[in-house]
């Protein structure tokens, strides 16, 4: 069972993302009709993702213990599920566990937002490949509404995360926190503003 604080955060985000990208049941139908294509390209987005990643030293030290196997069958297994996703809550609260499962293994944004790109970039480098320009637009659009809410979700899960994580240490309310957030972010955004 989900918290109910996480499931009002969760539907805010799908709700005001899903407005601000335009996402609508219509873009998943797009990647249904097109799944077969699509997931023939699986192995070769997972490679390289993870080509990308192994060349990075922070990530190597995150990734040292874990086989590649796994984690390539793991990701494989989230590509497929993107494909045959439906606009639904069930689907959304799995991609905020995905999320939280990262923050677990000590994956920052900074990698999760940057391999998502990545994941988005090669995807669409192969709908222009594979189809005329007006319908690999349209897939690799539809693609990215999806991926991007994900992203979203990622962010959110992480920042709410760690509020929780502060209140059941601590006992001090998210509400403090994200007060204290902005006086912290006006101090320093006027420090910056009175050095430039």
């Amino acid at each position: 069972m989900v918290d109910e604080k996480i499931l009002t955060t969760l539907r805010n985000v799908i709700n005001n993302s899903s407005h601000l990208l335009d996402l609508t049941p219509q873009d998943f139908e797009i990647l249904h009709k097109n799944a077969d294509t699509l997931q023939e390209w699986a192995d070769e987005i997972v490679k390289s993702f993870y080509d990308k990643l192994y060349s990075n030293e922070g990530a190597l030290k995150i990734l040292e213990g874990i086989p590649r196997e796994a984690l390539e069958k793991t990701l494989k297994k989230w590509f497929l599920s993107l494909l045959n996703g439906k606009p639904e809550e069930d689907f959304w609260i799995t991609q905020w566990f995905v999320g939280l499962v990262h923050i677990a293994r000590g994956v920052s944004n900074d990698y999760m937002l940057s391999m998502m790109s990545h994941i988005q970039l090669k995807f669409g480098e192969l709908c222009f490949q594979e189809f005329d320009d007006i319908k690999a637009w349209q897939i690799f659009k539809s693609f990215k509404k999806v991926t991007d809410i994900i992203g979203v979700l990622i962010v959110e899960g992480y920042i709410d995360l760690y509020k929780q994580a502060i209140e059941g240490m601590s006992g001090i309310k998210p509400a403090l926190i994200d007060r204290m957030a902005f006086l912290e972010s006006q101090k320093m955004w006027e420090e910056y503003k009175s050095q430039n």
